[in-house]
């Protein structure tokens, strides 16, 4: 498994790939230390393991070499950092493949800019998302990372009810004879994860991400625009940028320019 930390606005992800079904994960963090570190790697190895796999090595960057062996022992894995000054080519290459997928979902969406929480999403989903196709250089060319590890085919009638940031009123919750609203106004943000047909939705009034059972997609207003534009600029977020581990801003680079990353290790 190899992996590294993503920096996007202002949230932070763990981004990660194995070598061999090429199954995708990004996991929000909380900061870039090394226990927000080991509990979104917690995570990844609970979904290879739930599918019956078992990951023996880690690598990644020098950054991660403050991992404690008690850590990695409690996981039974053995880590193999690259060498000093290089960085991991298989997740470099996730990275930017993930990345380039954020810019254009962004550019699909009426907001100049997004608070964390969607940010959040939108990274775990662009990823999630690449794994419903074969992927090149793992060990199937007909089933997908998708099926090998969450086990169950893609339901388009309840994943793909709405695109990600759609303006939507969710149906169901909580009920009473009052004359209170049955609906609740909201963002789509992704299908829920279990098999029960459900939708995460935030909340744009309290800023919750609530499930429901049922979405309508409804046309946007600008003033739902504006409400998550002013949202976004009240956190310091003004469109989409992505930074390095020092907070610098970065820019799309060539694969010969991330050092220790060649071409011929470029497949996505």
């Amino acid at each position: 498994l190899c992996v590294d930390f993503m920096y996007v606005n202002n949230a932070i992800f763990l981004n990660g790939i194995d070598k061999t079904i090429r199954f995708r994960q990004c996991v929000p963090c909380r900061g870039n230390t090394m226990d927000d570190a080991f509990e979104a790697l917690d995570v990844m190895l609970r979904r290879y393991n739930k599918a019956g796999f078992d990951v023996s090595r880690l690598h990644a960057d020098q950054e991660f070499m403050p991992l404690t062996n008690e850590m990695l022992d409690e996981m039974n894995v053995v880590f193999e950092p690259v060498t000093a000054g290089q960085h991991e080519p298989t997740v470099e290459r996730a990275n930017r493949t993930v990345k380039e997928r954020m810019r254009v979902q962004h550019s699909r969406l009426p907001y100049s800019a997004l608070p964390r929480v969607m940010t959040e999403f939108l990274g775990e989903t662009r990823a999630a998302m690449l794994n419903w196709y074969p992927a090149k250089n793992g060990v199937s060319a007909h089933y997908s990372p998708h099926q090998i590890v969450v086990q169950r085919n893609v339901n388009y009638k309840t994943e793909c009810v709405a695109e990600f940031g759609a303006y939507v009123h969710a149906i169901g919750g909580k009920s009473k004879n009052t004359m209170a609203p049955r609906t609740t106004e909201g963002l789509y943000l992704r299908p829920s994860k279990n098999k029960n047909e459900g939708h995460l939705v935030l909340n744009i009034h309290t800023w919750k991400v609530i499930s429901r059972p049922k979405v309508v997609v409804l046309a946007i207003t600008d003033q739902v625009v504006q409400k998550i534009n002013a949202r976004a600029a009240a956190e310091g977020v003004n469109n989409l940028k992505f930074y390095d581990k020092n907070g610098d801003v970065e820019f799309i680079q060539d694969g010969d320019q991330i050092k220790g990353v060649d071409d011929a290790e470029q497949g996505y």
